[in-house]
């Protein structure tokens, strides 16, 4: 996914079925893919910003807004970048009198003028779903310098 005009690209591989759009002012591009076998929830950011964007900046520029959600948050975890990721995690353990069980992973690249915020979630999560958010950010890249093709 890249920004229009934009030098980068934020590379990941969401499935067969998602839709993009970009913001009105041309900043930001947004992906959101649905409908996937493994109940992975998958919503991707790109944005170009005005300062110079690592993993742990952008955690520090967008998570906080994220945090303040309404979503009741249990076992809230921030961690520095590793791999050029920097991650902020937490349960939902209800929402609305409902059990829903769901893990929420917000996963921050960042590279010259670019960050992204990839944020993962799964309801009915069991310990070893685990895998299915650690394989699918492990695919994941921020090439600053790549151009999008055309396809």
């Amino acid at each position: 996914m890249s920004i229009p005009s934009v030098k980068g690209v934020l590379q990941l591989d969401v499935g067969a079925k998602f839709d993009t759009r970009v913001r009105r002012d041309g900043k930001e591009v947004q992906l959101r893919a649905f409908g996937r076998a493994d109940g992975l929830e998958i919503t991707a950011f790109l944005q170009r910003v005005d300062f110079d964007a690592t993993a742990d900046k952008c955690l520090s520029a967008w998570w906080p807004d994220s945090k303040k959600s309404p979503l009741p948050k249990t076992d809230i975890q921030e961690k520095p970048a590793r791999n050029g990721i920097a991650r902020a995690e937490y349960m939902v353990e209800e929402f609305g009198g409902v059990k829903v069980q769901q893990k929420n992973v917000h996963a921050y690249l960042g590279s010259r003028d670019l960050c992204a915020e990839i944020h993962l979630s799964k309801a009915g999560f069991k310990p070893n779903d685990i895998s299915l958010f650690e394989d699918f950010l492990a695919s994941v890249r921020l090439l600053p310098e790549e151009q999008a093709s055309a396809k």
